[in-house]
């Protein structure tokens, strides 16, 4: 207790005039603990907006923030076509292209593959001979040819329809 009879806060919390417990001091905005303290700053990807034991909430995925301490949702959204992977992230750089795009390398800026590219391992490749692609992590074999996969490789390949098979579906089925 102070001279005067209050309670003594710790850093970063607050009470009620005329407080007579150390549990009635809960953490300001943009710190998070429990009531009594002690109470930590929000980190970067992550605010507070009001008093009290709640956690800092992190900014949601999708959006950044280096700010810490933060009272606000200063979370900034990723630039378009950009998407974080988790929550809490701290800096622009934790933005990563989301599905069907793949950064170009002369601007920096994530583009949407282009009908004709296949969306493969986060690039966009040039559609395997006698596919079909629209720009998505999809193939689709012309007529005549059925999907595969290689084991060495997930990538998908088209392979000429062996005589006496159905390959109408898309994939190799014997004819009896």
């Amino acid at each position: 207790m102070s001279e005067t009879g209050c309670i003594l806060c710790s850093k970063n919390s607050l009470s009620p005039a005329g407080s007579g417990s150390d549990t009635a001091c809960a953490c300001i905005p943009g710190h998070s603990g429990p009531n009594g303290g002690p109470c930590k700053e929000c980190g970067g990807g992550s605010y507070k907006e009001s008093s009290g034991p709640m956690p800092c909430v992190p900014c949601a995925i999708g959006k950044f923030s280096n700010t810490t301490a933060a009272t606000a949702n200063v979370c900034e959204a990723c630039p378009a076509g950009e998407t974080t992977v988790v929550p809490g992230s701290t800096m622009l750089g934790d933005c990563d292209c989301i599905d069907g795009y793949s950064r170009d390398c002369k601007t920096n800026i994530c583009q949407p593959c282009q009908g004709g590219e296949l969306f493969f391992n986060r690039l966009c490749e040039t559609c395997p001979a006698s596919a079909i692609c629209d720009g998505s992590a999809q193939a689709a074999c012309t007529a005549g040819f059925y999907l595969t996969f290689t084991p060495d490789t997930p990538k998908p390949e088209c392979q000429p329809c062996p005589e006496g098979g159905d390959c109408s579906t898309g994939s190799f089925v014997p004819k009896h």
